[in-house]
């Protein structure tokens, strides 16, 4: 995922829960600052709908086989 930074520098917590995994991370970040973050060690779960959260963000995921 793609985060962004506001007006402080900092270490910020990245927790992201999708299909009854949780994991989280966490990124030093610069004054406004961009980062690609990434999440290893998920496993792909069965087919069907799921929802991804991330902070206040929640997105729905299809999983086709």
């Amino acid at each position: 995922m793609t985060v962004k930074n506001g007006n402080q520098t900092g270490l910020a917590k990245i927790e992201l829960a999708v299909a009854e995994q949780k994991m989280t991370n966490w990124v030093w970040l610069r004054t406004n600052e961009t980062k690609q973050v990434v999440f290893e060690g998920l496993t792909a779960p069965d087919a069907g709908a799921y929802e991804a959260i991330v902070g206040d963000l929640k997105r729905s995921l299809i999983v086709e086989q």
